[in-house]
């Protein structure tokens, strides 16, 4: 990828979940690739995107003359196979509630997480297939965070975490972890 930026989804009975995202410097479609096979999950642009296609026979040249590219290709798909096994240990072990409150967490990157502002960045849609579920899940435990004062909602899809140490007790995590 040379810009933009993808959410690899996989889906089955009306139900998606990302198996993984990327953006610039990004690759896509390793499997059928170097298997010959079908894609297995399908990529969504989550805004313009431009990528570079690159034939098989020339990624096996540069293969061959430099082994470097070889290794390059093997780190990102051993790098994608850890994040999966994560996720789907996130997905078992925690629930939607858990799961969604690490998720605010995470967005608020400053010290001070009871006073900024922040978004969702992405429909409510596009957070559940993140977070494995589905959209009414989602809206339900929104409302849930809220009612409880974890999150604040100000309007226009913005939040500010109302409760940091609720919301990391209800996500599992121990103060000052992430």
């Amino acid at each position: 990828m040379l810009e933009g930026k993808v959410r690899i989804v996989r889906g089955s009975g009306g139900r998606q979940i990302v198996v993984h995202s990327g953006g610039p410097g990004s690759t896509l479609g390793e499997i059928p690739f170097f298997t010959g096979s079908t894609y297995p999950a399908t990529a969504i642009a989550s805004e313009p995107t431009r990528c570079l296609m690159l034939s098989h026979a020339a990624v096996a040249r540069a293969m061959s003359a430099d082994s470097r590219i070889a290794f390059y290709f093997l780190e990102r798909l051993a790098n994608r196979v850890q994040n999966l096994v994560d996720r789907l240990d996130q997905l078992s072990a925690h629930s939607v509630q858990a799961r969604l409150a690490r998720f605010f967490l995470d967005r608020v990157d400053t010290s001070d997480k009871t006073r900024a502002a922040f978004s969702i960045g992405m429909t409510q849609h596009a957070l559940a297939e993140e977070l494995g579920t589905v959209r009414e899940v989602i809206v339900r435990e929104l409302r849930r965070l809220r009612e409880l004062g974890a999150v604040v909602l100000l309007g226009d899809g913005k939040y500010r975490i109302g409760d940091e140490n609720l919301l990391r007790q209800l996500a599992d995590v121990p103060p000052g972890g992430t």
